[in-house]
């Protein structure tokens, strides 16, 4: 394999829940604003911490708004789902011998209290989630953080991910990228796509 560690995004990228995390966004913002937004204009958080989305919209009680955030997301669980292909690809990227990991901008107890429900999380051993690095996405240093834990050298490690914070993030960080544009749903100038998520196999196989 080109590849000894393919490290996964979450959402957009292993789960489809984007639904789910606009609408959540758009409630908790009406419950502390007063103010519906469009769901067009909350589609940056896609991808970054969720405090960080927080501070961009601006909005007082942080800690409380979070919390709520958290709370409306999780009656949207039905909604959310694997990107097809995704479990194939990681039962056959574990046969091959190659570690899987995750570097996500979730906080902990989220990705953890989610990620048993779709039956994936034993392919996982190393998890890097935001309170993991002082800085988030697009700096480096969740994927370093990964490195770090691991022993794994940049290019020994390919990173999956939908966004253009995913893609600066292993610049910066100097790992290979390729786009999950199953879940971005464009191309992203500069990056390596892949169309389905069993062609991340045949890209590790060189």
């Amino acid at each position: 394999m080109k590849y000894t560690h393919v490290v996964f995004d979450v959402d957009g990228t292993l789960v489809d829940n984007a639904y789910g995390i606009l609408r959540s966004l758009q409630e908790t913002v009406a419950e502390f604003t007063g103010e519906t937004l469009p769901l067009e204009k909350l589609t940056f958080c896609l991808g970054i911490p969720g405090m960080d989305t927080l501070d961009q919209l601006q909005l007082k009680q942080k800690d409380a708004a979070f919390a709520r955030w958290v709370e409306l997301l999780e009656g949207y669980g039905d909604t959310a789902k694997l990107f097809a292909g995704i479990p194939q690809l990681l039962e056959a990227l574990s046969q091959a011998g190659v570690t899987l990991g995750i570097v996500t901008s979730r906080k902990r107890f989220v990705l953890e209290q989610d990620l048993p429900g779709f039956g994936i999380r034993q392919y996982f051993g190393t998890t890097v989630c935001e309170e993991d690095s002082l800085r988030h996405k697009p700096y480096g240093d969740p994927l370093l953080t990964y490195l770090g834990r691991t022993g794994a050298k940049p290019g020994e490690v390919l990173y999956i991910g939908d966004s253009i914070y995913d893609f600066r993030c292993a610049q910066a960080a100097g790992c290979d990228f390729a786009l999950a544009h199953w879940g971005a749903g464009k191309p992203m100038e500069g990056a390596v796509s892949c169309m389905h998520p069993m062609d991340v196999l045949r890209l590790c196989a060189g």
